[in-house]
């Protein structure tokens, strides 16, 4: 159940389960989904209680790539998430840990950095001043390119959850916020598009993060929108402001 107090802290689902809150400890934990609208015992304290038939299963392949192994994990996850966010995000499961989805955007900040730096071997004016990139520096840059998209997505992510807490006026869950971030980061993987790929990834990243705000905590879409554009906005301002004509005397 989204949005609910308590602070999960169970294993990566395996399976698809349901996410219940228990009415006696107010603890959040995973059940098997035949469960739903049966009777449901809570591991922590035993209480057991009702179980709503209308509680959405959740599930996230990348968590279970013992079931279905490595690459079909990692295919099912990227491309449901670019194709249909709204499904996808909306089984997305609250917590379950952070190294999973932390493993994923590692995985496409490297992807996209070796698939995407070559272009820069082939186009000169793309080069970075003072840095002359040729086959002995290339692997320094891909570990920069791949280091730098991990801290902007952290930052990114940090952020976000920010503006969801002011917008949403109730506590949220950090790591809910840094899984959607983190989960949505496969469209990384169109910046191998020469040109236009970089800012297509752009763009759909901040749709994808705008769809997963809204499904995981519950927000109206305007209020998604506009944490996914926060980081955009507030960095926008800092640049006008910096670079803003000095107003003569």
């Amino acid at each position: 159940m989204k949005g609910a107090p308590g602070t999960p802290n169970f294993p990566a689902l395996t399976a698809p389960h349901i996410q219940l809150i228990c009415p006696g400890c107010r603890r959040v934990h995973e059940h098997p989904a035949e469960e739903r609208g049966g009777t449901a015992t809570c591991p922590e304290c035993g209480r057991e209680f009702h179980a709503p038939e209308s509680v959405p299963v959740v599930y996230m392949p990348w968590e279970d790539k013992g079931g279905l192994g490595w690459f079909r994990a990692l295919s099912k996850t990227v491309g449901t998430s670019i194709i249909a966010p709204r499904a996808f995000f909306g089984r997305m499961p609250l917590s379950g840990g952070w190294f999973a989805p932390a493993s994923y955007a590692g995985l496409m900040c490297t992807l996209s950095g070796v698939g995407a730096s070559p272009w820069l071997l082939l186009l000169p004016e793309a080069q970075l001043p003072g840095f002359k990139l040729t086959l002995g520096t290339y692997p320094g840059l891909v570990l920069y390119l791949v280091l730098q998209t991990v801290a902007v997505l952290a930052f990114y992510a940090a952020l976000v959850h920010l503006a969801v807490l002011l917008l949403k006026g109730s506590p949220a869950w950090m790591q809910t916020t840094f899984r959607v971030v983190a989960y949505a980061s496969g469209c990384l993987l169109l910046a191998l598009v020469p040109c236009v790929g970089p800012p297509l990834a752009g763009l759909w990243m901040l749709v994808l993060c705008a769809v997963g705000l809204r499904e995981a905590h519950e927000l109206t879409t305007g209020k998604a929108v506009l944490a996914a554009l926060s980081p955009v906005l507030l960095l926008t301002m800092l640049l006008s402001g910096l670079f803003r004509a000095p107003t003569p005397r």
